[in-house]
């Protein structure tokens, strides 16, 4: 009998540990620049390594092996194979190689959270979740600051671009969004509400449309749901849509007397004025010749691709013929890159999995015993809405931080669906 307690207690505490490098991994990523190439991508292989190796060692002390099955099993296990298979035959191995082992990190983070976190374990969920916040919160704040001792036109803080750090931003303030209305804390409402603000001041100051658009239709669709779900007819889901959409009225416009504060109402009234501009020349001449490029790209390999990763490489040849002014190697669009690396069944692959994921948070959503986690899984469901909005017309989840969140919160989802 003490064996079996000394045991429970054994994975008690690799339970608490893997919690915590999971935190670590959801706060360091954002702040070291979204993590998209170098020696910080190796410090997260090394941390989804060491939680592999934990989950490992828990599984030995429990002395039994289960593993939950989700709704995304057979679309991830396709995907895999197929992304093998093209790297195998990739005009670079060893660059798709070294692509496939971020492959392995995501799917690795996904099965471990829905695994180990249940939605209904409110302690576990929540650390995880006011770590996402956190780590939002302060890559806004200081973002913000650098933006205003810098000269930069927008801001990206330690990202390459504004427009994948935007879409950072654009997935946590969802969550945060609901956390603030279903904690009953008042002290913790109003810390998840000023980091809301910081947010989307931040959001504001990248200027990047597709983060905008993405966010505002991620907020639609949570209202749209909300207005389906079990607690409908009840006095006080119809004060809490109500509150929803107060807050978010008042949010925007203390977003805009904050940005009128710290930039001047003139400086605001130029970059308005000039939006439209750079928007038609970031947005059409900018972005068209690479989308074309990287459809001759499609059809130089239309079965397997050029294999993961590989799109930098063939950059020169297929895109920047079409105009010698372009600068990012990435295709701007995370759906037509995908296709243009591993083939065009690639991308019906990743509309499976955004299908299955979407089928089954609705089905955790209705089907909640709980309020407060129908309304986390509705802030998850506009997270992962947003980013595949903005995913359309940019490179949204090639920073390791963002891809990681997603993940994430997929896993959230999905140990609630297959657990009931």
């Amino acid at each position: 009998m003490s064996r079996v307690g000394s045991d429970f207690r054994s994975a008690s505490k690799i339970d608490t540990l893997i919690i915590l490098i999971l935190m670590i991994l959801l706060v360091v990523t954002p702040l070291a620049g979204g993590v998209e190439r170098g020696p910080r991508v190796w410090l997260v292989h090394t941390l989804v390594f060491g939680l592999l190796l934990l989950w490992g060692f828990d599984i030995i002390s429990r002395g039994r092996v289960s593993f939950v099955h989700t709704s995304l099993d057979y679309p991830i296990f396709i995907f895999v194979i197929l992304s093998v298979t093209s790297a195998l035959f990739s005009v670079s191995a060893s660059r798709s190689f070294l692509t496939l082992l971020n492959f392995f990190d995501y799917i690795a983070l996904y099965y471990l959270v829905a695994n180990k976190v249940r939605l209904k374990d409110t302690q576990r969920v929540s650390l995880i979740i006011y770590t996402i916040i956190a780590a939002g919160s302060l890559a806004a704040l200081a973002g913000i600051i650098i933006y205003l001792r810098s000269s930069a036109e927008m801001l990206k803080f330690t990202y390459d671009n504004p427009n994948p750090f935007g879409a950072y931003l654009a997935m946590v303030i969802p969550v945060a969004l609901v956390m603030m209305m279903t904690v009953a804390d008042v002290g913790k409402k109003i810390l998840i509400g000023y980091g809301i603000c910081i947010m989307m001041v931040a959001l504001a100051l990248t200027l990047s449309r597709g983060a905008w658009v993405s966010l505002l239709c991620a907020l639609g669709l949570m209202a749209c749901l909300y207005q389906y779900n079990r607690y409908n007819l009840s006095k006080p889901s119809s004060l809490y849509l109500s509150s929803l959409y107060l807050l978010s009225i008042l949010l925007a416009i203390g977003v805009i007397l904050l940005l009128i504060v710290l930039l001047g109402y003139v400086k605001i009234r130029r970059e308005l004025i000039g939006l439209a501009d750079r928007g038609r020349i970031e947005s059409v001449s900018g972005r068209v010749p690479i989308w074309r490029g990287t459809w001759d790209i499609v059809r130089s390999y239309p079965l397997l691709g050029a294999g993961p990763g590989t799109f930098p490489l063939l950059f020169d040849g297929y895109v920047k013929k079409y105009s010698g002014n372009l600068r990012d190697r990435y295709a701007h669009s995370e759906y037509l890159q995908t296709i243009s690396e591993c083939g065009g069944f690639s991308l019906l692959i990743i509309l499976w999995i955004q299908v299955s994921f979407f089928l089954a948070a609705a089905r955790v959503y209705m089907r909640a015993k709980s309020r407060r986690v129908q309304q986390l899984v509705l802030g998850i469901i506009g997270s992962m809405f947003a980013i595949s909005i903005h995913s359309l017309v940019e490179f949204a989840l090639h920073p390791m931080a963002n891809a990681i969140i997603c993940v994430v919160l997929g896993g959230l989802v999905a140990g609630g669906s297959a657990r009931g």
